[in-house]
């Protein structure tokens, strides 16, 4: 049985003793089993470029991805600030985190508080999950939060405190872990009960030099059990086929190509959703058989996966058992108290073989 794992960590702006003596307190209290816990250096951080991928989407549109290759609703944006997005593109006027840098001659935490103003007067919109627009000085900039953030996590003598747990997600559901146990992600908004919420009402008496708030909000939890493997394998240096997680979607076959390019939360299509969506937010909430299943349904769309050996292999089974009574009730109704003759005289030539058939499918099963 794969029990559900998450991957927590506290953030560099919270890591005092205090924080990390209670996060441990509650997390043995609330009975999760801390089956792995240790720190990163920044110096570490950056050098793989762990932040980089634990926030690709953000990091990818701020400083690689150009504005022009960004697909945006001509009508949304022109909705939100009033103003044509190709008009906008054609101006030369919209640009992401690092070109603004250099055209506005400002680092990144002038950038930074230009972003938080824009934001405390709402001209910052999200359009997707990893892409804000922000309208700076009559700019339109991208993601102009991500570079100061980068850096909170890779300044020297900086480090992140990480915990991988373990818990009966029958017992203890995937949301209610996300919202009573860790909390909203704005600890303002969060319950006193959980740790963000409990260490946000009481930031100083935990050595915290300011007060959280919906970006600096004390620690980071995996949204679902697929999150989880993705940051294990990104922050721990793992291998998706010594992952609980992933060797169930490998033994399905999902391959780790497939796993890479998932990764990247690509947009997909899912049952449970009225419209394409983000990977990561289709399986937010989700344990580790619900998570699975909906990787299966898009591995399928996708053609991604090979049929379900195991799957099919019981579809086979069942198809031959049913072929096999069929046959016999058939019989006996021909041949009445003799078919036992016929069937000893059938069993060297066709029977025989269709049971030695189910037998080696029924070992494939069981293997």
């Amino acid at each position: 049985m794969v029990k559900d794992s998450a991957f927590i960590f506290i953030k560099p702006h919270a890591l005092s003793d205090e924080v990390v003596e209670y996060v441990k307190k509650e997390l043995f209290a609330r009975d999760f089993k801390v089956v792995q816990a240790g720190s990163i250096s920044g110096e570490l951080v950056d050098k793989h470029m762990m932040v980089d991928q634990h926030f690709y989407r953000t990091a990818n549109n701020a400083t690689v991805i150009q504005p022009e290759d960004l697909q945006l609703p001509e009508e949304v944006f022109l909705s939100e600030f009033g103003a044509s997005w190709k008009d906008a593109l054609a101006k030369g006027l919209v640009c992401n985190a690092l070109s603004a840098c250099a055209d506005m001659k400002i680092n990144a935490y002038g950038l930074h508080r230009l972003w938080k103003q824009a934001a405390e007067d709402g001209r910052v919109v999200e359009f997707d999950r990893g892409l804000s627009i922000a309208e700076i000085d009559k700019r339109y900039i991208v993601n102009g939060h991500f570079l100061v953030l980068r850096e909170s996590f890779v300044q020297p003598g900086v480090e992140v405190k990480y915990f991988v747990v373990e818990w009966n997600s029958s017992k203890l559901p995937w949301n209610k872990f996300l919202q009573d146990v860790i909390g909203s992600p704005d600890p303002l908004q969060a319950s006193p009960e959980s740790l963000r919420g409990h260490i946000a009402a009481a930031w100083q008496d935990f050595g915290l030099d300011d007060m959280p708030d919906a970006q600096n909000n004390v620690l980071h939890a995996s949204a679902s059990a697929y999150e989880a493997m993705i940051e294990k394998l990104n922050w721990l240096d793992g291998e998706v086929a010594t992952d609980p997680f992933g060797k169930e979607l490998l033994r399905s076959g999902v391959s780790e190509q497939t796993l890479r390019k998932w990764s990247l939360d690509p947009q997909v299509s899912v049952r449970s959703q009225s419209h394409p969506v983000r990977l990561f937010e289709a399986l937010q909430g989700r344990n580790t058989w619900e998570c699975l299943d909906v990787l299966h349904e898009v591995a399928r769309q996708t053609g991604s996966t090979k049929q379900d050996s195991r799957a099919s292999g019981l579809v086979e089974i069942v198809l031959a058992s049913l072929a096999a009574s069929t046959f016999m009730l058939g019989l006996q109704l021909l041949y009445g108290e003799d078919v036992h003759i016929l069937w000893a005289w059938l069993r060297v030539g066709w029977v025989v073989p269709l049971l030695s058939v189910m037998t080696r499918l029924t070992q494939k099963i069981t293997l």
